[in-house]
């Protein structure tokens, strides 16, 4: 894969043994290098992960999603209108899951996301 124009960071973990070879495997099978594949994944996990956040601080969303994920009668519920099948495992996994995010938002951890950046007109774009 080509290099990407523009600035790059470092950035350093340590992640399991077993993680490790699971990135290297999967990027194998990809024909990518593990950053690469890393960057990808990360990219698509903090991109799920904002618009959570975005919804948790929804104000009509987030207080339903709250009361939907920590009760698992309610969810299946709601996915069952929607014809989705969830195990019992993954019911308890969406519960903890929004426990967490829950018990976050209440003493602030969870951040509001910055207003987008509006595009810039053609206007603004000519004056350049």
């Amino acid at each position: 894969m080509a290099k990407k124009k523009g600035k790059a960071a470092y950035l350093s973990l340590y992640v399991s043994a077993t993680l490790k070879q699971r990135l290297e495997r999967l990027a194998a099978a990809k024909d990518e290098s593990v950053s690469v594949l890393v960057e990808h994944l990360l990219a698509d996990a903090i991109e799920q992960e904002e618009l959570t956040v975005k919804a948790v601080h929804d104000p009509v969303l987030g207080p339903a999603m709250m009361h939907a994920f920590a009760r698992p009668e309610v969810l299946r519920a709601l996915l069952g209108v929607i014809r989705e099948d969830v195990s019992d495992d993954q019911l308890k996994l969406f519960s903890a899951t929004m426990s967490g995010v829950r018990a976050a938002a209440s003493v602030g951890a969870i951040p509001t996301l910055p207003p987008a950046r509006k595009k810039k007109g053609k206007q603004q774009e000519s004056k350049k």
